[in-house]
């Protein structure tokens, strides 16, 4: 039997059509520049500003985040065949704040940890500075300085470069101050202040500077320490008791000699500050032209001792009278007037006066007048003689 053809199926010679998506774009931009651009929460491996392509067509989310900035907001947007879409992200904000810490002691120091970790991120010197770009967040900021208690705050470090703000008073530290004295059983002053108490003695002070002083009998014994956080302990040998003198005269640059008994101590000029043992003392104080003043005085101490005196200038009295009585005097060379005649206080030295009257001759009178002298000065003119035997009319 002859074989027959196997039947074929016609083929079908329409164009197969194959749909491709459709496509758009977007041009993302921000400031700053240079931004992380994420698309449906992928990162595309753009910057801002940048064009992203390829975008299917429909609504997709756009955000971008940079370091020390804060990842901008969520953006929904839907892309579509035509020209490329914009979306400005906007400003971005600094992921960094500033911070201010205010107080004392000044030359206290601070470190910045973030919160829950161990290691600080910043180092800062003296109270009063500002820490700038910190990143935001919780920190724990510890102050310290020197002889002070240290001190842990928390502060929040705010976005968009602004500040946060601490005011800081740190406490003195207390220690141990041992004090031991020869002789023992000496009085004790600290800062100036007595203190309840005898050596041996052992105090609780603020560490730092103090004035230390110690006193029994007539011997003494002073320092100034600076206190450690350990604590301090002090031997002290009291030697005699020195006391501050202050002398001064009225009118300065008078010469001040000092005995005790009848052993001079020393000689200087007013004024003039020294220390004295304690002790019963003659002060003498003497100045060209004034009257020298003898003063005693006991020295007890502890506390400063003024010794002040007020010179008093030397002088005398002329009284001056004259024949005729409306007779003009001069005293070297001055005028006197007539109401001044009676009583003249003058100081000491060599007067010369000269009386002079119509019809009269003149006279002249040289006297010496001594501290606290009370002297009198007569002077009587001679009439003139025109021709012998004929006198001048009144």
């Amino acid at each position: 039997v002859a074989s027959q053809p196997v039947p074929t199926k016609p083929v079908d010679t329409k164009p197969v059509v194959i749909d491709t998506p459709v496509k758009g774009a977007l041009f993302a931009s921000s400031i700053p520049t240079k931004a992380s651009v994420f698309v449906d929460n992928l990162d595309t491996g753009l910057k801002t500003n940048a064009l992203v392509k390829n975008l299917a067509v429909g609504k997709h989310t756009i955000f971008v985040t940079k370091t020390d900035y804060v990842k901008s907001a969520v953006r929904t947007f839907v892309v579509t065949s035509s020209s490329p879409l914009h979306i400005d992200l906007g400003k971005l904000v600094p992921a960094w704040g500033r911070l201010s810490v205010k107080g004392a002691p000044s030359e206290a120091t601070y470190d910045l940890t973030p919160f829950g970790e161990a290691k600080p991120i910043k180092q800062a010197q003296g109270l009063g500075s500002i820490v700038e770009k910190i990143p935001s967040g919780r920190y724990q900021v510890l102050i310290n300085a020197p002889n002070y208690d240290s001190q842990t705050r928390t502060v929040d470090i705010p976005t968009d470069n602004k500040m946060a703000s601490l005011n800081v008073l740190l406490k003195r530290s207390k220690a141990s101050l041992t004090l031991n004295s020869t002789p023992l059983g000496a009085a004790v002053f600290v800062n100036g202040k007595s203190i309840e108490g005898k050596t041996p003695i052992t105090l609780t002070l603020s560490t730092g500077r103090h004035n230390l002083r110690l006193l029994k009998d007539h011997f003494s014994w002073e320092q100034t320490i600076e206190l450690p956080q350990k604590g301090l302990n002090v031997k002290a040998v009291l030697s005699a008791l020195k006391v501050p003198i202050k002398i001064s005269s009225i009118p300065s640059g008078a010469k001040v000699s000092c005995k005790l008994g009848s052993k001079a101590v020393f000689e200087n000029t007013t004024p003039y500050s020294t220390k004295l043992v304690p002790g019963k003392y003659g002060f003498n104080f003497a100045k060209p032209g004034f009257r020298s003043m003898s003063k005693s005085k006991t020295i007890a101490g502890p506390k400063e001792e003024n010794i002040s005196v007020t010179l008093v200038e030397k002088s005398g009295f002329l009284t001056v009278t004259t024949k005729p009585n409306s007779a003009e005097v001069k005293i070297n060379g001055w005028t006197l007037p007539a109401n001044k005649r009676r009583k003249l206080i003058r100081k000491p030295g060599s007067y010369k006066f000269i009386a002079t009257s119509p019809g009269y001759m003149a006279s002249s009178k040289t006297v010496s007048l001594a501290d606290k002298e009370n002297k009198s000065v007569h002077i009587e003119l001679k009439r003139k003689v025109l021709k012998a035997g004929t006198l001048i009319s009144d």
